[in-house]
């Protein structure tokens, strides 16, 4: 129960950054910025680790962000 809890967690963390980015350009400043905080935030509430890794390579492939300092 609590993994599926946690699944649902994040397809709506997914859902709301894809939303957020669907309009910006690649590697834009402040939609990075979002997308960064996502994945903080994710590491920051225990969700999986594979789950965050995911989420870094969706912020790093697929909207073009650098990896922050």
């Amino acid at each position: 129960m609590k993994k599926a809890m946690r699944s649902a967690a994040v397809a709506c963390l997914f859902s709301a950054l894809t939303v957020f980015t669907a309009m910006a350009d690649k590697g834009d400043k402040v939609e990075c910025q979002n997308c960064w905080n996502a994945y903080y935030s994710c590491i920051d509430r225990g969700i999986d680790e594979v789950v965050c890794r995911d989420l870094r390579d969706e912020c790093m492939i697929d909207f073009g962000c650098a990896a922050p300092n």
